[in-house]
């Protein structure tokens, strides 16, 4: 059974912390949470191949070759994900001390806030 339905409900104008509580990962990199969702998908389709490969008395190599070439595909994206996260210079307390502000990330950057007019990053 696919695991598509993973939220439960949709949020209106949700506090960054509520977005966190959901995906954890997005307060590290959008871009990380995004090749998670991915990954989820894979593993779906992993599951749903497995299931009717093996559903009747003849198993269908087809869906298992298919399977097979999948779970390939799933450990590479899996090991990049924890790669990149290894190898980033974001700590857990440059997550986690960030006020609720406007956002912006990208791969490798985390969350960062946006500087504000008047700040020593922020552009004219």
């Amino acid at each position: 059974m696919p695991k598509q339905g993973r939220i439960e409900e949709t949020l209106i104008n949700p506090t960054w912390e509520q977005i966190v509580e959901r995906d954890p990962l997005i307060a590290f990199s959008f871009y990380l949470s995004g090749r998670k969702n991915v990954l989820f998908t894979i593993a779906d389709e992993i599951i749903e191949n497995l299931d009717q490969a093996f559903a009747e008395t003849v198993v269908d190599g087809g869906r298992l070759e298919r399977a097979e070439s999948l779970m390939w595909l799933w450990t590479f994206g899996a090991y990049e994900v924890v790669r990149t996260m290894c190898q980033s210079s974001i700590t857990k307390n440059d997550i986690l001390g960030h006020h609720e502000e406007s956002y912006t990330g990208g791969p490798n950057k985390g969350m960062q806030p946006m500087p504000q007019s008047g700040d020593a990053g922020a552009s004219s």
